[in-house]
């Protein structure tokens, strides 16, 4: 069994008439989660905003403790599943890229955002009261205005989600000018949305930069530069991200692992999986399911 993919429209406690985004309770998902297998992941962003509840949320192998006044980010893709002491309260906004892209009318801006697709930072916020207050009043409208349907409904909810993610970035990144004027960080963050859409496809540098219509060297430069790393080893580590979460979180043999990620053979899977990971994919698969 591979690891689950839910979509928006699958998911009961969304309208069924909004296909690119959906808000909801937390403590109404957590109800109607009965159908939903522990470990799974989205083909939508998620933003998850705690208000109260404790337990931990595991992303991608990292635990992150679940916290009143929190917010989490999810992108696509990722892994995820929750460990509840206590039960939670809060929201959770989805959208889709198409959201995104169509409604706010701003490409640039999630290649802008510090907290999708990151490589080195927490993909989470815990903020004081007072910026609870901001928050809860942002988010609070959006479920009001999710609710009604009035006119020109999509554009007043891209507006407020708009909102949410500039306030949430001016406290993530308090320095501003530094994150967003910065053509590297930009050129990163688009070459790391690049590797999500294309890494099964795509192994080599130079494809990327003629996506981004840039050399190759300048590609490799910026992004060294920026994330400590060269752009073949990001690559390289978003191959093996997918083949630890289809190691960890599905039941699919190794060979089909490896036929899933374009190798030729096993065999070639397990040389490249024990160079990067150190050991091999059953050994992996085995540490992980001992511990």
């Amino acid at each position: 069994m591979e690891i689950p993919v839910y979509h928006i429209e699958q998911l009961d406690a969304f309208s069924t008439e909004k296909t690119s985004i959906g808000v909801k309770r937390l403590e109404q998902g957590f109800k109607n989660k009965q159908n939903i297998r522990s470990s799974h992941r989205h083909s939508f962003y998620q933003i998850i905003w705690v208000t109260r509840g404790r337990g931990a949320h595991l992303i991608d192998f990292n635990t992150y403790p679940i916290e009143p006044f929190t917010l989490y980010f999810l992108s696509p893709g990722q892994v995820h599943e929750w460990k509840l002491t206590e039960a939670v309260f809060g929201y959770i906004i989805a959208f889709t890229n198409k959201f995104f892209s169509s409604s706010l009318q701003d490409t640039s801006l999630l290649s802008e955002l510090p907290y999708f697709y990151i490589t080195n930072t927490q993909p989470l916020l815990c903020v004081g009261n007072e910026q609870a207050a901001i928050f809860n009043n942002i988010i609070q409208r959006i479920e009001t205005e999710y609710q009604a349907s009035l006119i020109d409904h999509e554009a007043m909810l891209s507006a407020y989600l708009r909102i949410l993610l500039i306030e949430a970035k001016r406290i993530y990144c308090p320095n501003q000018t530094t994150y967003t004027v910065t053509s590297s960080v930009l050129i990163t963050k688009q070459f790391l949305l690049l590797i999500e859409e294309n890494f099964l496809t795509q192994t080599f540098v130079s494809e990327y930069a003629k996506l981004l219509g840039i050399t190759a060297n300048h590609l490799n430069e910026t992004v060294k530069r920026t994330t400590g790393k060269t752009a073949g080893e990001l690559i390289r580590d978003r191959l093996l991200l997918e083949a630890k979460r289809l190691l960890i979180y599905s039941e699919l043999s190794i060979s089909e692992i490896a036929h899933k990620l374009n190798f030729e053979d096993p065999a070639y899977f397990g040389r490249f999986f024990k160079r990067y990971a150190h050991c091999s994919p059953s050994d992996f698969r085995q540490q992980a399911t001992s511990s």
